[in-house]
């Protein structure tokens, strides 16, 4: 059996594109000799230059920054790298030595002749395929406008007559004279999103590699400078993809899981008799959230619980069941999962057509149907609406009085339920009021990004992971 013919995945071309970017086919690629990092403090200039030493294998850092005790502290890798032999850290004289292998000193108040010296004594060992200079601002200050010159050319002499590769670290954002020199420029920026700290990576210069996309979302987390992919809608089927049945995480005596560990975490799981707002940005498909919302469902159905839906406006009722198909036995589904629709559905048992003229009544019916699937067993139900769909189709009637009919049932029950709403609908803000929680998902950069507006959260990359057979939530926290 395929795997669900539309999902938000990190597709392993994209993230081939990323390790190009930062690999031998990007900016370590042959045409490229120097490199320029930019961006304000705190951007992670220092973080990526290290992951260019990984990806080069080797390479020497100087700083004239911080003290050679604090980017250790700073950054866990310095210290990994210089005992497996991979990185030389150089130091201004005026810092205190710190007891370890392959430290050397370079007198930086005696002027630049001497970095330029020390890069060019690196080039003939060539044990080191990479030197950073990190900052670039501090080595610059030293020097007059000519003194400077002199020294950049020294440098670019130096690396185009060896195979040594230079990165100049550079604090802000505006252009310096080195930038027009360089064959790549990378730019970090620090910025926000809706209150929320986001970073992106800009690729401004990269002689020799078609650059497919300027800007990319990248995370600080685990102290790893990591580019975030893209969310890709898929409308084909991967023929390698083999579906198991949902394997479920437990439940507990207050709360319900998500089936996926990361987004238990990241809510503290679901609290019984709970109602959640997600709420889909503006050029996000409501789409995006099947694989979300299948895991949840799929998670109360493998362990003897019921699920009720009213797809979002986009979604057609067929999609639910192609959805959960693959994970769940039809017997189950049959017997403990419906969905809702108010135009011409299938004749599959797990289908039901609303009327769609009065919302009371209709509101009945969709109560009716929990019932029957709950079979007075007192089941656990997942309950989805899609509020867009119902806005369209009843205009003017009083749409949250009905609501909140059901919202007292979820409640009185103990049950829990999302409620799906667009960023233009009427009743979002009275939505948000009466829900215990308010997620939203937005695509910035091409990534799509999960973050709880109640109560506020920090950004989250979303994506997606099949390689259980089944899908499940991965969240990555942009810091």
């Amino acid at each position: 059996m395929s795997a669900p013919s539309v999902h938000a995945v990190a597709t392993p071309q994209v993230e081939d594109d990323v390790k190009k970017l930062l690999g031998f086919e990007g900016l370590l690629n042959p045409a490229i000799r120097a490199i320029s990092i930019k961006g304000p403090p705190g951007a992670g200039k220092t973080t990526l230059a290290l992951e260019l030493i990984k990806a080069a294998r080797g390479g020497v850092y100087i700083s004239t920054r911080v003290t050679q005790s604090l980017l250790i502290k700073q950054h866990a890798s310095f210290k990994s790298l210089i005992e497996k032999g991979e990185l030389v850290l150089y130091r201004p004289t005026t810092q205190k030595a710190m007891a370890g292998p392959r430290y050397e000193e370079v007198r930086l108040g005696k002027g630049m002749s001497e970095v330029a010296q020390k890069v060019a004594e690196v080039a003939i060992d060539r044990s080191k395929p990479l030197i950073i200079l990190d900052s670039w601002n501090s080595f610059a200050r030293e020097l007059d406008e000519k003194e400077l010159t002199r020294a950049e050319q020294a440098l670019f002499a130096t690396v185009e007559n060896s195979q040594l590769r230079v990165v100049f670290v550079s604090e802000g954002l505006e252009l310096t004279s080195i930038d027009y020199l360089v064959d790549a420029i990378v730019a970090l920026h620090d910025n926000e999103h809706e209150a929320r700290r986001i970073r992106t990576v800009e690729w401004v210069k990269l002689r020799g590699t078609e650059i497919a996309q300027k800007r990319s979302l990248f995370t600080l987390a685990d102290g790893q400078f990591k580019i975030l992919p893209k969310t890709i809608e898929l409308f084909s089927s991967h023929t390698n993809f083999k579906p198991q049945k949902f394997k479920p995480t437990p439940h507990s005596t207050d709360s319900f899981s998500t089936g996926s560990q990361d987004f238990d975490a990241f809510l503290g799981g679901l609290r019984r008799g709970g109602v959640a707002l997600l709420e889909f940005g503006q050029t996000v498909s409501p789409q995006v959230h099947l694989p979300l919302t299948t895991a949840v469902r799929c998670n109360f159905l493998a362990q003897g619980g019921c699920s009720v839906t009213i797809p979002s406006g986009e979604v057609p009722p067929e999609r639910i069941s192609q959805e959960t198909n693959p994970y769940v036995d039809r017997q189950i589904i049959e017997s403990s999962m419906r969905v809702g629709h108010f135009e011409a559905v299938p004749e599959d048992p797990w289908f039901f057509k609303l009327h769609g003229k009065s919302l009371e009544s209709d509101r009945e019916m969709f109560w009716q149907k929990i019932d029957e699937v709950k079979g007075g067993l007192g089941k656990p139900c997942f309950v989805f609406m899609g509020i867009d769909t119902i806005e369209y189709t009843y205009g003017n009637q009083d749409i949250m009085r009905e609501l909140m009919a059901v919202i007292q049932k979820v409640r009185e029950y103990r049950d829990f339920m999302f409620v799906g709403v667009k960023q233009g609908s009427k009743i979002k803000q009275q939505l948000s009021d009466v829900s215990d929680l308010h997620m939203k998902i937005d695509e910035v950069e091409g990534a799509s990004i999960l973050y709880l507006v109640k109560p506020p959260s920090t950004l989250m990359n979303l994506t997606y992971d099949f390689s259980q057979g089944y899908p499940t939530v991965n969240l990555t926290p942009i810091v």
